[in-house]
């Protein structure tokens, strides 16, 4: 049996074909036989090279050579990456596909056959060891972003997905690798922000992930954008492992501010103010600790914001006072509100809140009263302007009723006598019924004498002249003068304060007026001149006035020859004029001597229609009702008609191309008709019909000789005649189409923009043409040439700078060689704003001269901090751009500097201890068109933690200006002595309102100081009282300084400041007061207990730390500490009697300070009972 038949056939039918082969051979034959020691089973290990060199023999030479084959391919075995040549060697590198099938075990024959095609076979073995295989992550979404690294963005409290896929050839080998996944945000593992699945595809090798990575609300730092990388982890069984880290810009999703409560509504007084009457920060909070503090606004939803004044007052980030005054006298309870909060990204409304405004009655407002001065004989008058807002009826009183009695309406209206000359306090009362309200005003009763005027004579014009007569007045009281008359003609010019001119022309209207109808006789009126003095005492004078009349001869136009037409419509308008004439009325009459017409007697008009020809004289006269006349005297020529003839014309016209032709045709009409003129050619030229004005430009296409007959024609007859027009060629300038004056771009340049004009120029003979400039001004701004070497396209292109800014004037030139076309163009070049640049910055702590050139800047507390900024702005040099400087400390407005031309600005930053914190010091530099450039600085500043105090009450400057003062003043932070013209007052005291210590029976006095400055020839003198009760001090007593204080220990003490000076140009200077105080000793009874004193009445924090308090030195005495109530009670142990030293110590948990010594007494007492003594005390030494 053949090798190949063994191989057609399944395993089972190889083993029984191999078994009968072994047992029939032939003597002949030589099979082939593997030598004993070639094993049965391999091991080969993944992605290591296998080789083995088969060893088979064969006893017949003649047989060789031997060749190998496998059934390891075969269908059912499919060892896929095994091999092996046909001289027997078996050479291959195992894969990883090898250990997904039968267990990475594989069985399979071997078969060797010589060249006689005898052959033999062996069954091998070969298992594939595992090599682990690291994971793999594929199929990254999404991808970083190759200029920033960022791989996506996600708002707090949204939602990225990130996906990936994790393949590793050991999944499907029949070890089954298990890979476990990790996720770490920021290298710490999250199961809290990260939601994953992992997707497991059991036909492959491979895990697809999917996470969901949700940034809470605090993740945006700051409310800033912040990066965090989310890193995915994959470890296999064998702890390989591969991993991949995404960064995810996270950005603020910042939420509305909350509102905590409804506000109640609000009660208030009318134009009374209430001062934080609320804390907005009750009301609302915000969920975002990361973002800015809250801040508060009003809305008004009905009612008028002009009603109130109403103020936040921002204390720190968590307290907003509200404070709210209503104005304008408003009451009611129709004006509703909401409150706003804002954390700079969102904002949230309040409840509606009604704000009530409870009326209260207000007095009557008086007017200013100035003094005022009455004379005997003249009436006085004076209205007193009073108002209420609450009410509209007013009730007026006054003093002296012996002069005048006030009128209802506040009028004062009486006329002094002689015997009421003097001065008077006169008090007004205005009442609305419940307020009263005051004016005082003196009034002088001043006696004058009346003026007069010196007489004056009677007066005599005539009609058509100018006519004037002086007035002197007399008064001995010495006041100005005031003239008048009866007559509205007669006008007045002040020469003197006591004397003057009336003047007038004499006017037929004049005239007319006295006699209140139009006359033509003399008339005559009695004159009355008034004077008046300037306290209204009034006196007159009268003279007579005579007007002569004047009659005048009527006027009329000369009338000039005329020449009519026969049978034509003939009308003319004679004009005449009388001086006698007045409005409504015609002094004369049109007489005519002609039976060819009447005329219009009273319009003068000539209107009729000749029926023949002839030649006549006529004179037309002007009559007047006094007899007066005039007349004029004209030829009137009636015609038959005759056609219109030119006068003046051309008899040959010779015109060129390009250049304008022009005659001015003339023609006349003897019979004054109306023509028009008229030609032929109107292709050529359309001669002005009533003008006869020949003008035009002629073109190519005109050239050449014609006859134009040109025609005047009236309405019935007309004139032709002809001329010869010749129209030759001739070089024409060039010029630009369209004008080039008239491109839009000369309306829109601007500094530092490109400007760029294309124009086109033409020339009808088609010559190459050249383009120049001359400028007007001394600043060439731009040059011209030709486009793209064209011929006849001009090319302007240029960029303004900041010295040609303004107007310019520019005459642009087209040119053919011979002739030229010169444009004038006027343009301006607007300015071009540049936004300042912040160029340096520098920060110093002042205290410590540190300095800083970065944004971030870290100081402590009580430390000055100087910012110094320079800027640059191109617009200064050239056009004194105003710079504005703004400095915002966390939003808000801190400091404004406008300039000019300052290019540095600066802002001290001060602290306190109560400073520590974050600043946004932001500076914006602002120039005159609003464009800005921006620096911020973070200024962090640290607590400086200060030591707590024992038993110290200082009063300071700030204390000085609540208190009683007489003659003192604070200046400088210190009180001293105030002035008077200049001088100081020799004395001047300050008396303290009630220090109230809180303890009494166990506090007591230490020391008293103060500081102050005495220059030479002062003194401060200080005395103090005590008392069991704020009101109630009696016997003061002067102390020294820096000494003890010999009062038995009170409550309420009050200290009495006397600053005296000799030296009118000193005054002493008291800075401060300082008490000092301590716990003083203590007797109790034996077996008592005793509720004794608050430590807070005597230790105290000015960082407003809370402390803690700690005893030392008691034995036999219990001393406990209520941290609630910060009372300490003592409880001697049983039977205990002696005495204990004590002291407290206070800590704010970085300082330590002690109290005084304490000693307690416990003395024997009566067994029969426990008692507990309780003392009455609370706070520290307050005001």
């Amino acid at each position: 049996m053949t090798l190949k038949k063994i191989f057609r056939n399944n395993r089972i039918l190889v083993v029984i074909i191999a078994s009968l082969l072994l047992s029939t051979y032939s003597v002949f034959s030589c099979i082939p036989t593997f030598d004993p020691s070639t094993p049965n089973y391999f091991n080969a290990t993944q992605d290591e090279l296998f080789s083995y060199k088969l060893n088979v023999t064969c006893e017949n030479p003649e047989h060789l050579p031997l060749k190998f084959q496998s059934t390891a391919h075969d269908e059912n075995v499919s060892f896929d990456s095994f091999n092996m040549s046909s001289d027997g060697l078996i050479y291959f590198t195992p894969v990883n596909n090898d250990l997904t099938k039968n267990n990475a075990t594989y069985g399979f024959y071997i078969v060797v056959e010589d060249s006689a095609k005898d052959a033999n076979l062996k069954y091998v073995t070969f298992h594939i060891n595992n090599v682990n295989d690291p994971p793999n992550i594929t199929n990254i979404y999404p991808l970083q972003n190759e200029t920033t690294n960022i791989s996506g963005t996600v708002k707090e409290a949204q939602t990225i997905t990130l996906n990936a896929t994790v393949t590793d050839p050991d999944l499907l080998t029949y070890l089954k690798d298990n890979i476990s996944v990790y996720w770490y945000v920021n290298e710490g593992e999250d199961n809290s922000t990260i939601n994953y699945t992992t997707t497991i595809i059991t036909d492959t090798n491979i895990s697809n992930i999917s996470a969901k990575y949700t940034p809470t609300y605090t993740s945006a730092i700051n409310g800033s954008p912040t990066l965090y990388n989310i890193t995915l982890i994959v470890i296999d069984s064998g702890n390989l492992s591969a991993n991949y880290t995404w960064i995810i810009n996270v950005t603020n999703e910042n939420r509305e501010p909350l509102l905590s409560k409804n506000f109640s509504n609000i009660t208030l007084f009318e134009d009374t103010l209430s001062e934080n009457i609320l804390n907005l920060d009750d009301f609302f909070y915000d969920l975002d600790i990361d973002d800015y503090p809250l801040s508060y606004s009003v809305v008004f939803l009905n009612g008028s914001s002009s009603n109130f004044d109403i103020t936040i007052t921002k204390v720190n980030d968590t307290i907003h006072n509200l404070s709210i005054r209503p104005l304008n006298n408003y009451a009611g309870n129709t004006t509703i509100i909401q409150f706003i909060a804002n954390d700079s990204f969102n904002t949230t409304y309040s409840n509606n809140i009604s704000l009530l405004v409870l009326p209260v009655n207000d007095p009557p407002v008086i007017q200013d009263i100035p003094d005022q001065t009455a004379f005997p004989g003249v009436l006085f008058t004076l209205q007193v302007i009073a108002t209420d807002i609450d009410s509209p009826s007013l009730n007026y009183s006054n003093n002296h009723t012996e002069l005048f009695m006030i009128s209802s309406t506040g009028l004062i209206s009486f006329t002094p006598e002689m015997s009421q000359i003097g001065n008077y306090t006169i008090e007004i009362n205005v009442t609305d019924g419940i307020n009263v309200s005051t004016a005082i005003f003196n009034l002088e009763i001043r006696n004058n004498t009346i003026p007069y005027v010196e007489p004056i004579s009677d007066k005599n014009v005539t009609e058509g002249t100018y006519a004037e007569f002086n007035v002197t007045g007399v008064d001995i009281d010495d006041f100005w003068l005031n003239f008048s008359s009866n007559y509205g003609f007669l006008s007045f010019m002040r020469t003197g304060n006591k004397t003057g001119k009336f003047f007038f022309n004499a006017t037929q209207e004049v005239i007319d007026s006295l006699f209140n109808s139009h006359t033509n006789d003399n008339v005559s009126t009695i004159v009355r001149i008034n004077v008046t003095d300037s306290k209204n005492a009034t006196n007159s004078t009268t003279f007579n006035l005579t007007i002569f009349n004047v009659f005048y001869n009527p006027n009329i136009q000369p009338l000039p020859d005329m020449i009519i037409r026969v049978n034509k419509s003939f009308q003319y308008d004679v004009v005449a004029s009388d001086n006698d004439n007045y409005p409504g009325y015609q002094d004369y009459v049109f007489i005519d001597n002609t039976t060819l017409f009447d005329i219009n007697p009273l319009s003068g008009r000539i209107n009729f229609t000749p029926s023949f020809t002839g030649s006549e004289m006529i004179n037309i006269t002007v009559n007047d009702s006094s007899g007066l006349y005039n007349s004029s005297i004209f030829n009137l020529t009636i015609i038959a008609n005759t056609p219109p003839y030119f006068t003046d014309y051309p008899t040959e016209l010779i015109c060129y191309k390009g250049y304008p032709c022009v005659y001015d045709v003339n023609a006349t009409d003897l019979t004054n008709d109306i023509f028009n003129f008229s030609n032929n050619h109107t292709e050529i030229f359309i001669i002005d019909p009533y003008t006869g004005l020949i003008n035009f430009t002629p073109n190519s296409s005109m050239i050449g000789d014609y006859i134009i007959n040109l025609t005047v024609r009236d309405d019935e007859l007309y004139t032709n005649i002809t001329f010869n027009l010749s129209i030759r060629p001739a070089n024409t300038a060039p010029y630009f189409l369209p004008p080039i004056e008239d491109y839009p771009e000369w309306l829109n340049i601007s500094e530092d923009f490109a400007t760029t004009i294309i124009a086109f120029a033409y020339d009808d003979e088609n010559d190459s043409l050249n383009f120049s400039v001359a400028f007007n001004t001394n600043e060439t701004v731009f040059n011209i040439t030709n486009y793209n070497n064209s011929k006849n396209t001009a090319l302007i292109n240029f960029t303004p700078n900041a010295t040609q800014v303004g107007s310019h004037s520019v005459n642009i030139t087209v040119s053919d060689g011979s002739l030229n076309t010169t444009t004038m163009i006027n343009f301006s070049v607007s300015h071009t704003n540049h936004p300042p640049a912040i160029t340096y910055y520098n920060s110093t702590i002042l205290d410590k001269n540190i300095s800083f050139n970065t944004t971030i800047i870290n100081m402590n507390e009580t430390e000055t901090l100087l910012i110094i900024i320079n800027i640059t702005d191109k617009d200064i040099p050239y056009f004194n751009d105003n710079i504005t400087y703004l400095w915002y400390i966390n939003n808000s407005i801190n400091k404004t500097t406008q300039s000019s031309n300052s290019t540095s600005d600066s802002l001290i930053f001060y602290t306190d201890y109560f400073s520590a914190g974050v600043y946004n010091i932001t500076a914006s530099v602002v120039d005159t068109y609003n464009a800005t450039a921006n620096i911020t600085f973070t200024v962090n500043v640290s607590n400086v933690n200060r030591m707590p105090v024992f038993g110290i009450f200082i009063l300071d400057y700030q204390n000085f200006t609540t208190y009683e003062k007489n003659h003192t003043t604070v200046i400088n932070k210190s009180l001293m002595l105030e002035k008077y013209s200049g001088n100081y007052y020799q004395n001047g005291t300050m008396l303290t309102s009630a220090i109230n210590f809180k303890e009494d029976a166990y506090m007591a006095y230490s020391n008293f100081s103060w500081i102050a400055d005495s220059p030479d020839r002062t003194n401060i003198i200080i005395s103090v009282a005590n008392s069991y009760n704020p009101i109630n001090f009696t016997n003061y007593i002067s102390i020294e300084n820096n000494s003890v204080i010999n009062l038995t220990p009170k409550k309420y003490l009050r200290i009495n400041s006397t600053l005296l000076t000799n030296n009118s140009n000193t005054s002493p200077a008291l800075f401060n007061i300082t008490i000092k105080y301590q716990i003083a000793n203590i007797t109790i009874n034996q077996n008592s207990v005793v509720d004794w004193i608050y430590l807070d009445n005597y230790f105290s924090d000015p960082d407003n730390d809370v402390l803690r308090y700690n005893v030392s030195g008691n034995t036999n005495i219990t001393i406990e500490f209520n941290e609630t109530t910060r009372r300490v009670t003592l409880m001697p142990n049983q039977d205990f009697v002696g005495t204990e030293t004590i002291f407290f110590t206070a800590t704010d948990e970085q300082f330590n300070i002690t109290s005084n010594n304490i000693s307690i007494t416990v003395n024997e007492s009566e067994p029969e009972t426990n008692e507990r003594i309780i003392y009455i005390n609370s706070g520290g030494a307050t005001q």
